[in-house]
């Protein structure tokens, strides 16, 4: 994940539920300190993680549309406060472990890019999983997830070119 304040900076993401907000993503905080906002959606999406497979998106998606009448505008997961400020879009991302990580066909060192996770390796039939990309284009209430994974097939692409200067 990069985050920029000031100057981009890379924050590496263990496997599990991450949701990413206007704050700084951060571990879990102590029992002492009171959770913030994006710590409560995580808590949510992590148990609609633990959901039967089939459930999961269709519930992060219900989480990333929430409203709730007794709070504040601010404190909703989906946001609406006045013409100026409030969601403009939201994404839910699934990647198969391991992820962004390519091989090459000589060798078992990464060589950037990343392959499909597969199941059965070694018997002969291997069952790739892509992972998933969607994409609402506006507030999640309002407008619907579409489905851009192929996106992650394009993530998945080492460059091929040779630099103008070598031409």
């Amino acid at each position: 994940l990069v985050t920029y304040r000031g100057e981009p900076r890379l924050q590496s993401l263990e496997a599990g539920v991450h949701v990413v907000g206007n704050i700084e993503p951060r571990k879990r905080p102590s029992p002492e300190v009171s959770l913030s906002k994006v710590d409560r959606v995580r808590t949510h999406a992590e148990r609609i993680a633990g959901l039967p497979e089939s459930e999961v998106v269709d519930g992060l998606a219900d989480l990333c549309r929430a409203h709730s009448p007794e709070s504040s505008p601010l404190d909703d997961v989906c946001v609406h406060a006045g013409d100026s400020y409030g969601t403009r879009s939201s994404v839910l991302i699934e990647l198969p472990e391991p992820s962004f990580v390519a091989r090459s066909t000589t060798d078992e060192q990464p060589i950037g890019g990343s392959e499909y996770r597969a199941s059965g390796a070694g018997s002969g039939e291997v069952q790739v999983e892509r992972g998933r990309f969607l994409y609402a284009a506006g507030p999640p209430c309002i407008a619907p997830f579409e489905d851009i994974s192929f996106l992650l097939d394009e993530l998945r692409q080492t460059p091929d070119y040779t630099p103008a200067e070598h031409a």
